[in-house]
C-alpha cells in the first residue's frame, strides 16, 4: 500500500530521476565497482581507502533508484494500459528503452558492463522481479483452491517460475564436474562426463519437458484463440513467450557470430547493446508473469 501511494505521488518520479543522475555521475567518476564485488575488495588495495564506502554507497544508491524507477514505470504503465492488448508490448519496449538509456550513460567507459555484470543493477532487478512474482503467487493462491485441477495449475505456475529462477541463478552449471553446462546435447554425448550426472540431468530434462507438454496441452489452443480474438491477457502471455525467445536469440548471438568467423569485441557498442537487451528481456519474464497473474485474478475472461 505504501509503494502504491508513493507511485501515485507526482514528485516521486522526478525525485528518483534526480537522485539516479547524481548517483550515476559519482559511480561513473569513481570507477563504478558493482556493489557485490566491492564487498570482497580489500580497502588497502584500493587507491584511497576513504573512497571505498563512498563508491559502495553510490553504487547502492544508483541500484536502488534504478529498481525504483523501473517498478514505477511498470506500475504506471500497467495501470494506464490495463485491458489493452498493447499492455505487454508497451511494458517490454519501455523497459528495453530505459535500460538502453541508463546503459548508454556508461558507454564507452565500461561498455555497459556495470549495468549487465553479475551483481550489477540489472542482475539485482531480475532477482527483485522474481521476489515480487513469488509474493504475487502467494497473494493469488486462493484463486487456485476450488478444484484439484486449479491446484495442479498453481503448482505448475510455481514450478515454471522456480525453473526460470534457477536458470537465472546459473543452476545449469551446478551439476557437471567436467563440463560447462548439463542441459545440452554435448553434455550427454561427452564420454568424460560421469554417468550419474547424465542420469540426474536426464531426469530433470524429462520432468521439464513433461511439464511443458502438459501446459501446451491445457493452454496452447485457448491462448491462441484468445490472442486472435484480442484478449489482452493472452497478449500478455504471448509477449512473455516472445521475450523468452528473443532472450535466447541474444544469448546465442555471440556464439553464432564466432561460428561464422566474426570476432565480437566486448567494447563494441553492439556487444553492449546485445547484453542490455538480453538482460532486459530476462527482467520482463517475471514482470509480465506478475501482471498476467494479477490480470487473471481480476478477470479470468481476459485470457480466453
Amino acid at each position: 500500500m505504501c509503494c502504491c501511494a508513493l507511485c501515485k505521488n507526482k514528485w516521486f518520479a522526478p525525485v528518483l530521476c534526480v537522485v539516479s543522475i547524481c548517483a550515476w555521475y559519482f559511480v561513473k567518476t569513481y570507477n563504478h565497482i558493482d556493489i557485490f564485488s566491492i564487498m570482497n575488495v580489500d580497502p588497502v588495495e584500493m587507491t584511497g581507502t576513504a573512497k571505498t564506502p563512498f563508491i559502495f554507497s553510490m553504487c547502492l544508491l544508483f541500484t536502488v533508484n534504478f529498481i525504483a524507477v523501473l517498478f514505477y514505470l511498470f506500475y504506471r504503465l500497467a495501470k494506464k494500459f490495463e485491458g489493452s492488448i498493447l499492455c505487454g508490448p508497451i511494458l517490454a519496449v519501455t523497459v528495453l528503452a530505459y535500460l538502453c538509456l541508463m546503459g548508454g550513460l556508461f558507454y564507452p567507459t565500461s561498455c555497459w558492463d556495470f549495468m549487465t555484470r553479475e551483481g550489477g543493477p540489472v542482475d539485482i532487478t531480475t532477482y527483485t522481479s522474481y521476489v515480487v512474482f513469488f509474493i504475487t503467487m502467494v497473494k493469488v493462491r486462493q484463486d487456485y483452491t476450488a478444484t484439484k485441477q486449479d491446484k495442479v495449475h498453481w503448482c505448475l505456475f510455481s514450478f515454471f517460475a522456480l525453473i526460470c529462477l534457477l536458470r537465472e541463478m546459473g543452476a545449469q552449471h551446478w551439476l557437471p564436474s567436467k563440463d560447462s553446462t548439463s542441459f545440452k546435447i554435448k553434455f550427454f554425448t561427452n564420454p568424460m562426463n560421469p554417468i550419474h550426472e547424465k542420469i540426474i540431468a536426464g531426469i530433470i530434462v524429462l520432468i521439464v519437458v513433461a511439464a511443458c507438454l502438459y501446459a501446451a496441452y491445457k493452454w496452447a489452443i485457448p491462448l491462441v484463440k484468445g490472442f486472435f480474438v484480442r484478449r489482452w491477457g493472452a497478449w500478455l502471455v504471448g509477449t512473455m513467450i516472445g521475450c523468452g525467445l528473443l532472450c535466447k536469440v541474444c544469448d546465442r548471438m555471440n556464439g553464432f557470430l564466432k561460428s561464422i568467423g566474426y570476432v565480437w569485441e566486448r567494447r563494441h557498442f553492439t556487444y553492449g547493446l546485445n547484453a542490455v537487451f538480453e538482460e532486459g528481456l530476462e527482467i520482463m519474464l517475471p514482470i509480465l508473469a506478475t501482471v498476467a497473474l494479477l490480470a487473471h485474478h481480476k478477470n479470468k475472461d481476459a485470457f480466453y
